[in-house]
């Protein structure tokens, strides 16, 4: 919070748009940010004045469960979802909000960038994330794009730890899918579940923030393996949410088997035991699915 809420506040002064609020979902178990925001703005007077509100999750309730409590409170009809380790451009909140007034848009995103980042690599080309489809399996890469981003470009999805939804469609949808706590792909499966209901999900070229990559994360004392098979488990329970035909249904599951299969005869221990984590899984997504009712394209429409 030393380092995003400042950066929040200036926006939200800079918009000058009297309703807005800051509300601050504290997911530790000490009630970290309650002691922090003084120790920012250098009072809780000052926190009440610039209309900063602090609620708990009582700790351990996950990211997505934290935004949904925070987005449940929210009083305004748009929100913007900012992590802790995200610091936001000038400008950035009132360019969001700007291209939000068209009703048909569901997300907007500001060009993202990290503070890890070589300055002469990103002065060559911005980075860019899309999701594909490659042998029926959902996959995230990063492109990198030269010249000046465009005002408005389409995306398929758009990086959960800045993003601003409309309110009322973004808990209609569920919100981020608890099922893929944690590392990740909740993000990627929003972004499909919007655009399948004929939402449109873009990036703003005059928003900018910052990723501090530099900072702790929820991912800090996991071990490598261990991560990865939470994200290969989350890959195939996006999957699973998305498959609309049973055409596309019995593709991927022979395609599945026979993934099994070669990992079972290579001694591929790691594969099966991601593949495991997500069928564990699988009575999630059929509860997931269903709050895809009334979709009206495919997968392969949107990526």
């Amino acid at each position: 919070l030393r380092v995003s809420l400042p950066s929040i506040l200036r926006a939200v002064e800079a918009r000058g748009f009297e309703p807005d609020e800051i509300l601050v979902v504290d997911d530790s178990s000490d009630e970290r940010a309650a002691a922090a925001i003084p120790e920012v703005l250098g009072s809780i007077e000052a926190a009440r004045k610039n209309s900063i509100q602090v609620m708990t999750t009582g700790g351990g309730a996950g990211f997505a469960r934290a935004v949904a409590i925070g987005a449940e409170q929210a009083a305004g009809s748009l929100v913007l979802v900012c992590q802790d380790d995200v610091s936001l451009e000038e400008g950035a909140l009132s360019a969001l909000a700007r291209v939000m007034q068209g009703e048909e848009i569901f997300a907007a995103g500001p060009v993202l960038r990290r503070s890890t980042d070589d300055p002469a690599a990103t002065a060559r080309g911005r980075v860019v994330p899309h999701v594909r489809l490659v042998d029926g399996r959902v996959e995230v890469v990063e492109a990198c794009v030269s010249g000046p981003a465009p005002a408005v470009e389409r995306a398929t999805f758009l990086p959960s730890c800045c993003v601003m939804v409309r309110r009322a469609a973004f808990l209609a949808l569920g919100g981020f899918d608890e099922m893929f706590a944690p590392f990740g792909w909740e993000d990627v499966d929003l972004g499909i579940a919007a655009r399948r209901k004929g939402m449109r999900v873009v990036r703003v070229g005059d928003a900018g923030a910052v990723h501090h990559g530099d900072l702790p994360s929820s991912r800090d004392g996991v071990d490598e393996e261990t991560a990865e098979a939470a994200l290969e488990r989350n890959r195939l329970l996006v999957r699973w949410k998305h498959l609309a035909t049973r055409g596309e249904a019995t593709e991927h599951l022979v395609g599945l088997w026979r993934q099994i299969l070669e990992a079972g005869l290579a001694g591929d221990r790691r594969t099966l035991e991601q593949i495991c984590l997500a069928f564990d899984r699988l009575p999630e997504v059929t509860g997931s699915r269903a709050k895809l009712s009334g979709a009206t394209l495919e997968l392969a429409d949107v990526i």
